[in-house]
């Protein structure tokens, strides 16, 4: 934690104090908005030949600008002009998976901070490193907000590149917060979910310098940062490394009080625990809202909250955010020989079974600005639907809720079919939710379902293989992180006997075998 926002109190080209903002001390004014520290600010607000007076419900635009042909000053805002939509999208974070069960901190850290570091020239962390200064307790329990901030504050190589009056706070814990990077937790009520994405997408776009914004002195060598922040309700962290929007909710790196209202259309992510389909990920915002931002369930003092840990500009956004709908795919899949019906995606009667729909087709615009996924998808069929339930846990009750799978696939140099893609589409309109891509493929489903029916029967000898059914369900367990990555449910005669996963192990209802001694490579 290096940073608190502040309020500066300017008069006739003097600053007469600066005192943190309220909603940033401990028990915050605003139910909204809380972060978890109340020690002093490093990059508070300053006078400038720039700047008026500001305050907590809006800013002037500099007075020097009023408008160009990008920006247009209204009513003392300036806002980006771009119909197009904007992306921010920071292609060049790293994956790395978690090594540990209790490392999915560590490896978030570990993506944000090579990345930066890289940037920077410096050489890359381990995860024993992130996690040893960041969770020093020997308990072997996941790192929770305040372990992940400490540590990417303490590793931030700014804090040895500049050298200035401030470099008696290196010795901070969680870094210098008059130098380079300066994360910080970001609380909001679990009402506050629009603030939530607002801040999100603010923090991230906020480019960040060398020292004290208010010098205006040189960007760091990768200005925009990722956050971390956790999915389902628990410490699953992820990296965010970008996100789609109707324009920038910072628009101008001189003047960080330019906050203009926006629309926010889906998010990027990567995820340590899931390697292959399900790793890289573009989500709808929509989708990310209802299935993946969820409050924390726990027993610290985050519980309830929705959190995620980032950069944070100067000042909190007071600007409105809009949460882009889900888009139908109804009419796509009608034109290419498929039909959406009762949630279900299925081949037309009559139709031939090779769909001229393509992966570009069924997915937001926004999505095909990433270069990874558009070369990976490049030349790419529909080779299935996989239909999926989705269930509330391993005990088989089913929410009513299911999804499709539709994996596109090439041949690769070697001549072999791989996958390269999966489309996630749900909801009875066959809405696009998310994609994933790989850039080599991989074979999808990794256990195919005569595969998994084989794997049940190794295991359970007493039930003819003949009489053994097998479906595709799904619910997030520490088995399978990602609904791409979906469980074959093994019933016979109706009932269900066991799941098998991805991996080939084998999960009983209240108990998990893994790995299986059959399980397929």
């Amino acid at each position: 934690m290096k940073r608190n926002y502040l309020i500066g109190t300017l008069f006739s080209g003097g600053i007469l104090a600066l005192t943190a903002l309220a909603a940033y001390a401990a028990n915050a004014s605003s139910s909204s908005f809380n972060l978890v520290e109340t020690t002093a600010a490093a990059k508070g607000f300053a006078q400038s030949t720039s700047y008026k007076v500001y305050t907590s419900t809006g800013q002037p635009a500099p007075v020097e600008v009023s408008k160009s042909t990008s920006f247009v000053q209204q009513g003392g805002f300036i806002r980006h002009l771009d119909q197009g939509g904007w992306v921010l999208n920071l292609t060049g974070v790293p994956w790395s998976a978690n090594e540990r069960p209790y490392y999915k901190g560590a490896a978030v850290s570990q993506m944000i901070l090579n990345y930066i570091r890289q940037g920077a020239g410096y050489s890359n962390l381990t995860q024993d490193e992130i996690y040893a200064y960041g969770h020093p307790a020997t308990d072997l329990l996941e790192m929770n907000p305040a372990d992940v901030d400490k540590a990417l504050g303490h590793f931030d190589p700014y804090d040895q590149i500049v050298s200035n009056s401030y470099d008696s706070y290196d010795s901070q814990p969680g870094g210098n917060p008059y130098q380079g990077y300066n994360f910080t937790v970001d609380q909001h009520s679990s009402s506050d979910i629009t603030g939530y994405l607002r801040n999100i997408c603010h923090w991230m776009a906020y480019k960040v310098r060398q020292e004290a914004w208010w010098l205006n002195g040189p960007f760091v060598a990768r200005p925009n940062t990722p956050a971390a922040l956790p999915f389902y309700g628990g410490y699953n962290w992820v990296t965010v490394k970008g996100f789609a929007a109707d324009q920038n909710p910072t628009p101008n790196p001189t003047n960080p009080f330019v906050m203009p209202n926006f629309t926010v259309y889906g998010f990027w992510f990567k995820d340590p625990q899931v390697n292959g389909i399900g790793q890289d990920t573009y989500k709808t915002a929509a989708e990310s809202v209802a299935s993946y931002f969820l409050p924390l369930a726990t027993t610290d003092t985050f519980n309830g909250k929705l959190i995620q840990i980032a950069e944070p500009p100067p000042a909190e956004s007071k600007a409105k955010v809009t949460i882009a709908p889900s888009v139908s795919k109804k009419d796509t899949l009608l034109q290419s020989g498929l039909r959406s019906s009762n949630g279900i995606v299925q081949m037309m009667a009559g139709s031939n079974s090779n769909s001229s729909v393509t992966c570009e087709s069924l997915v937001d615009s926004f999505a095909l600005r990433d270069p990874d996924f558009k070369n990976a998808v490049k030349g790419t069929r529909l080779t299935e639907i996989i239909t999926v339930r989705r269930l509330v846990d391993v005990k088989g009750v089913e929410t009513g809720e299911r999804y499709d799978l539709l994996p596109f696939g090439k041949q690769n140099g070697n001549g072999a079919s791989l996958i390269f893609a999966v489309v996630r589409l749900g909801g009875q309109n066959a809405e696009f939710k998310e994609v994933s891509w790989v850039k080599n493929g991989q074979k999808y489903l990794k256990v195919n379902r005569e595969e998994a029916i084989q794997l049940a029967w190794q295991n359970m000898r007493s039930y003819p293989i003949e009489d053994l059914e097998a479906d595709t369900v799904w619910w997030p367990s520490a088995q399978s992180m990602s609904p791409f990555q979906p469980y074959w449910r093994i019933t016979y005669l109706g009932r269900t006997v066991l799941y098998v996963t991805q991996s080939g192990s084998i999960i009983r209802v209240g108990k998990v075998i893994k790995p299986s001694p059959y399980a397929v490579a």
